[in-house]
């Protein structure tokens, strides 16, 4: 019998218990210089929709050049998510956005990414995706056109990820050690 969403997530939380900063931020290091290569290998022009690493998410931009990339933001407001253009440079002037994590300023235009980095708690080798259950990521993704990667640490790939029919799948996963193409 596969374990549910919910023992998954506490599993996890039990794994990011047990390792120390310092070992995040090399893997974040590593992971940033990775997934930075993966997404200039794409055209460049597009706009890349990110967001802000929760603690126990990793830092995926370190190694990013503050005033190359063309990024946007979540903003979530009730139920639903939009992105805004914004830039790393601007992380300063974020404000809570009331659940837990920072977003981009009112003001800033709104814009379609064309490519999407998603955080996960788990992520199978299927791009099946565990979140952290609140749905904003699946709703945005189920009229979502682009290119969806999603980001983690390698210890949080599982075999399989239990799944429910809202949920989406990702193009790619990318980790500190690999880079896993969906078929």
């Amino acid at each position: 019998m596969s374990p549910s969403k919910m023992e998954m997530r506490k599993h996890i939380k039990n794994m990011f218990s047990q390792i120390t900063k310092e070992t995040l931020l090399k893997k974040s290091e590593e992971l940033s210089a990775q997934l930075l290569k993966f997404v200039a290998s794409f055209k460049e022009g597009k706009v890349t929709g990110a967001y802000y690493p929760l603690e126990d998410e990793a830092l995926w931009f370190i190694n990013w050049d503050v005033n190359r990339a063309e990024l946007a933001f979540p903003r979530i407001e009730s139920d639903s998510m939009r992105f805004i253009r914004s830039s790393l440079d601007e992380l300063k002037d974020w404000s809570e956005n009331g659940i837990s994590f920072k977003a981009p300023p009112e003001g800033n235009p709104e814009v379609t990414p064309d490519v999407l980095l998603i955080p996960g708690r788990a992520f199978d080798d299927k791009g099946n995706r565990l979140g952290r259950g609140k749905g904003f990521f699946d709703k945005y993704l189920a009229n979502f056109k682009g290119i969806k990667i999603g980001i983690c640490f390698d210890f949080q790939i599982f075999e399989n990820i239990p799944l429910e029919p809202h949920d989406q799948a990702m193009d790619y996963v990318v980790t500190e050690k690999r880079i896993l193409k969906m078929e």
